[in-house]
Parts: structure tokens; C-alpha cells; sequence
């Protein structure tokens, strides 16, 4: 008995043997390692043994890209062969019992699990046809689908594995669509957001629909009688448990992706609103902008009454002169040669002293330039401010003792700071909130007006 043991236990720490793997011929390669997985099983006394020896073949021969996708030729191989069937679950359980204890055969049944998602988007495996029906399946929907029935089949305590390989499939597919409509939402160029969609494969059936759609299909059977048992009542329970599998993980990842989504756009307007500092720094601009809007508004009426005046202190003397000098050739009065030269030189100097040139220091000044520097800053800051950093900044701006006098341009020099900001598709009021902030600005000016308390 002791010998026994001593051999059982030689045998599990037995060194596994590395397969050589010819791409030119993949198919020997897999003879090799299904042949060695069968004699395993069929050498070992102990089937814990067993399982742990080939959980190393498998590992040891396919732990790399370059013999990965041979993998899913050993389960078909497995599967063609009626006298080697049982051999399909017990290999891949021979993983998952060593998944349990050790994360790098975790690692292999994803990377196992990857490859099928991708090997399927690409298209690289022979699609498989049922006879019966006429209907294909992508190959790697035929190996896992085999795969999950076998291992339904073999024992009950494996479809916990089942479900957690079925929802790795599905998170991941779902993963890896979401991130290709994302990628493609960020062409700009409608041509090259087709091009891009007629080239993508995520456009084509997903891998954990059509393992779902093969199960059902080997589950599908008529009875010929009333009592006759139902031989694949295990396949119905299974299509029936990974279709459940199914609706409640596309739900919670959808949900997820919702969610992400709602993060990023709260990050994203985060990052587009104005911050504290930002509206601080707007006070002073907003206050002379005020001012200089209220001259810009006012330029015009002082202008031309500046001008009146220079006319008429400029005209005035002339055309009295010219009466005056007129008068005296018409002899109808008396004017000495010295008068006339005198009224003469009073015309000539109100031309020369109500000249433009010489009344331009009573003329206003021309705030434009400075009122343009004020609105600059202005619009970069309050196309980033939302309606309720708008309000709170408003109310300052009317309990100003500097802006009292100004309070009647306030909703007017709004109305233009909005009116001239660049990019208004980027403003971060909408019109709504833009007319919402109107009517408060105007009812706490007339509340201010009236010595009432502004609630901002």
C-alpha cells in the first residue's frame, strides 16, 4: 500500500513534457496532446492525480499566443470521437479545479475565453452547420457550446463554471462594443464614422448569442410518445439557465455603461463650469464694462451735442459778420475800415477755434476699445457659468455702491456680453436659463431700487 502511494505521488510530480508545434501542422500537434490527455487518464489510479497532470499538459502547451487557438481544435477532436467525448469535460474541468488554487490557470481559462471572442470577430475558425436545419454557428460557438453541454452533462457542481465563463463572454463582448461605439462616436468625419462601422465586426452576432442559439438548438427534440423520456431535458435546463445568464448581465451592464456615462458627462461639465476663482476674477472686468457700456450708449447724444455746440460757436460769428459786413457795403449802416477788419478777424478766429482739430477735447471719448478688453474676459468666464453661478454673481453686482448708478443698463449690458460670446453651442446656459436669469436680474434691481432684500 505504501508503494503504492509513493507511486501515485511520483507520478503526480512527474515532469509534464513540452509538445513541439509545427504551424504547418497544427493537427499533429493536437494528436500529440489529446493522445497524452488520454493516456493520463488512463494510466492514473487516482483521478485527483490525473486531473492535476493534465491541468500541466494543457498549461505547459497552451499558455502561449502561438498554440492558444490550436486549443479549440483539441475540443473538437475530443468531440468528433464518440469514444472520446467524456475526455472534453474532463479536460477543461482539470483547469478549473486547478483555477480554484492558483491564479495563472485563471489566467489561461480567460486567455482561452478571449480568444474565442476574438477568433470569432475575425472569423477565423470554420463555421459549423447543422445538418438537420441547414443553419451555421461560428466555430467557436460549436466548441463552447459542446463544451458547456458536456460539462452540464459530466456534473452538476460545474455550471457555477459554466456561468462564470458565460458571463465573462458577455461582459467582455459588451466591454469591448462599447468601446468601439465610443471610438467611433469620436470621428468627426461622417465618411470615416462609416467606413469605420462598415469594417468593425462587433456589428455581426455576438459570441454569447450564438453559443446560447447552438445550445437550444441541440437541445430541441420531439418525443414520439406521451411517456417517452426526454434524453436532452439537461440541454433544455441549460439553454433555459444561460439565457437568464443572459438578460440579467446584458441589464446590469447596460446599467453600468449608463452609469459611466453619467460620470463622464458630470466630469465633463464639471471641467466646462466656470470655478470660483474664475467668477471672482470677473467682478472688476464686469464693473468697468458697466461703466464704459453706459458712455458707449451715451457717446452718441454727447457727440452731436458737442457737435451743436462747436457749429454754432463756429457758424454763429461768421454769419453775423458777414450781415454785419454785408449791411455795411449796402450802405444800409456805416462801418469804418478798422471795424471791418476787426469783425473779419473775430470770423477768422471762430473758424480757426471751433475747428474739429482744436474742439476735439470737448468732444466724449470713445470707450470701445476698452469696453471690447472688458468684454473679452467677460465672455471666456460666463460661457463656462451655469444658471446658478450666474444668480449669486448678479446680486453682488446690484448691492455694488460702484454700479448703483448704473443699474438700468445692467439687463441691456447682460444681453450683449451674451450676444458677442464666440462658440454659442458651447455656452453653458441655455436659452431657457439665459431668460430665467433676465427676469431675476431685473426683479433684484427693482427690489433694490424699491430698499428691498435681494434673495439670490
Amino acid at each position: 500500500m505504501e508503494t503504492l502511494d509513493k507511486q501515485n505521488k511520483n507520478m503526480g510530480s512527474e515532469k509534464v513534457p513540452t509538445i513541439q508545434f509545427d504551424k504547418n501542422k497544427p493537427n499533429q500537434f493536437v494528436n500529440q496532446v489529446a493522445s497524452k490527455i488520454i493516456f493520463i487518464f488512463e494510466r492514473e489510479l487516482e483521478k485527483n492525480i490525473a486531473l492535476e497532470n493534465v491541468a500541466k499538459l494543457i498549461h505547459t502547451n497552451f499558455n502561449n499566443k502561438e498554440t492558444l487557438p490550436s486549443f479549440f481544435q483539441l475540443l473538437d477532436r475530443f468531440h468528433e470521437s464518440e469514444s472520446e467525448q467524456s475526455y472534453l469535460s474532463l479536460s477543461w474541468s482539470a483547469l478549473v479545479l486547478k483555477d480554484d488554487r492558483e491564479e495563472t490557470y485563471l489566467k489561461l481559462i480567460k486567455m482561452i475565453l478571449n480568444q474565442a471572442i476574438e477568433g470569432h470577430q475575425k472569423q477565423d475558425k470554420k463555421a459549423f452547420k447543422v445538418k438537420e436545419t441547414g443553419v451555421f454557428y461560428s466555430g467557436y460557438a460549436f466548441s463552447l457550446g459542446e463544451l458547456f453541454i458536456s460539462l452540464k452533462n459530466q456534473d452538476e457542481n460545474f455550471m457555477n463554471n459554466v456561468k462564470n465563463h458565460y458571463t465573462y463572454l458577455i461582459e467582455e463582448e459588451m466591454t469591448l462594443e462599447h468601446k468601439e461605439i465610443l471610438k467611433d462616436a469620436r470621428l468627426s468625419n461622417k465618411s470615416q464614422r462609416k467606413k469605420k462601422k462598415s469594417k468593425t465586426a462587433m456589428q455581426g452576432k455576438k459570441l454569447f448569442d450564438d453559443i446560447l442559439d447552438y445550445i437550444v438548438q441541440r437541445g430541441h427534440y420531439k418525443s414520439e410518445s406521451l411517456n417517452q423520456k426526454n434524453p436532452k431535458a439537461y440541454i433544455q435546463v441549460l439553454s433555459d439557465q444561460l439565457r437568464d445568464i443572459r438578460r440579467n448581465t446584458t441589464q446590469r451592464m447596460m446599467g453600468h455603461f449608463a452609469s459611466e456615462k453619467k460620470k463622464a458627462l458630470h466630469k465633463a461639465l464639471q471641467s466646462k463650469t466656470a470655478t470660483a476663482e474664475e467668477i471672482i476674477s470677473a467682478t472688476n472686468p464686469f464693473k468697468s464694462g458697466l461703466q464704459h457700456f453706459r458712455e458707449a450708449k451715451l457717446y452718441n447724444y454727447r457727440y452731436m451735442k458737442t457737435e451743436k455746440i462747436r457749429l454754432i460757436a463756429q457758424i454763429g460769428p461768421i454769419v453775423a459778420g458777414l450781415v454785419y459786413l454785408g449791411s455795411g457795403l449796402m450802405e444800409i449802416i456805416v462801418i469804418s475800415y478798422f471795424e471791418a477788419t476787426i469783425v473779419s478777424s473775430l470770423m477768422v478766429i471762430s473758424k480757426v477755434l471751433c475747428s474739429k482739430k482744436l474742439f476735439k477735447r470737448f468732444y466724449p471719448e470713445d470707450v470701445v476699445l476698452k469696453l471690447e478688453e472688458d468684454i473679452e474676459c467677460l465672455t471666456q468666464v460666463f460661457k463656462k457659468t451655469s444658471y446658478q453661478q450666474m444668480t449669486p454673481f448678479l446680486v453682488r453686482q446690484v448691492k455694488e455702491n460702484e454700479n448703483k448708478k448704473f443699474l438700468n443698463f445692467l439687463p441691456e449690458y447682460l444681453r450683449y456680453i451674451f450676444s458677442v460670446i464666440p462658440d454659442k453651442n458651447k455656452i453653458q446656459m441655455t436659452q431657457q436659463d439665459f431668460s430665467r436669469c433676465l427676469n431675476f436680474l431685473q426683479s433684484s434691481i427693482r427690489k433694490e431700487q424699491n430698499g428691498r432684500q435681494i434673495e439670490g
